[in-house]
C-alpha cells in the first residue's frame, strides 16, 4: 500500500529547494497544463529539510488535483506560493489554491481518508489515495496540511505548514 512505502521507503532529509521540485511537477504535468489551457502561477518557494521524492510526490499530488477539479469549461487557475509563518520562526505557510469546484465544508474531512471520494468513479479519475497521501507525507516532515474551500464552484486551497529544517518533529502549534 502506498501509505505504508511513505514510511518503508523514506528516505534522509537533505536541502530541498522546493523551486526546483515544483519546476520538475510542472514540466511532468505540461501536457495536462496544455491540453487544458490551465494557468499555472508559481511565487518563489524556500529550500528547506526534506526527503526531495516525497516533496515531488506531494506537489505533483496536488497539483494534479488542482488541474482535474476545474470548473467544467472554464481553463484550471492555479497558484503556489509561500511566507514565513509570523508565528514561528523558520516555518513556512505555503499555500496551492484553485478556482475550481471547491468542497464543501460536510465533506472536507474527507478528502483525507484514504479510498475516499467525493465524486463517483466514472465522474473523476483516481483512486482516492492522493490527498493521504499528501497528508502522510506532511506528517512525516513534522508539518501540518489542511483544507480552505469556499462554497462548491468557488476553489480549494491547500495549507501546508513546514519547518526549514525540522528533522521530523512535529511542529508546535
Amino acid at each position: 500500500m502506498e501509505l505504508a512505502r511513505i514510511e518503508a521507503e523514506a528516505r534522509p532529509f537533505v536541502s530541498v529547494d522546493l523551486n526546483a521540485v515544483l519546476k520538475s511537477v510542472r514540466d511532468d504535468l505540461e501536457p495536462r497544463i496544455a491540453a487544458t489551457g490551465a494557468r499555472l502561477r508559481v511565487e518563489p518557494l524556500p529550500t528547506i529539510q526534506a526527503d526531495k521524492v516525497q516533496m515531488q510526490q506531494l506537489f505533483q499530488n496536488l497539483l494534479s488535483n488542482a488541474l482535474k477539479f476545474h470548473v467544467p469549461d472554464e481553463p484550471p487557475d492555479v497558484s503556489v506560493a509561500a511566507r514565513p509563518d509570523p508565528r514561528m520562526p523558520g516555518v513556512w505557510l505555503i499555500r496551492v489554491v484553485d478556482r475550481g469546484i471547491g468542497i464543501a465544508d460536510a465533506h472536507r474531512w474527507r478528502v483525507f481518508k484514504p479510498f475516499e471520494r467525493l465524486h463517483g468513479k466514472g465522474v473523476y479519475e483516481g483512486s482516492g489515495m492522493g490527498l493521504a497521501i499528501c497528508e502522510r507525507i506532511v506528517k512525516r516532515h513534522g508539518g501540518t496540511l489542511c483544507v480552505e474551500s469556499a462554497d462548491p464552484g468557488g476553489g480549494t486551497a491547500f495549507v501546508l505548514r513546514l519547518a526549514e529544517k525540522t528533522g521530523g518533529r512535529p511542529l508546535e502549534p
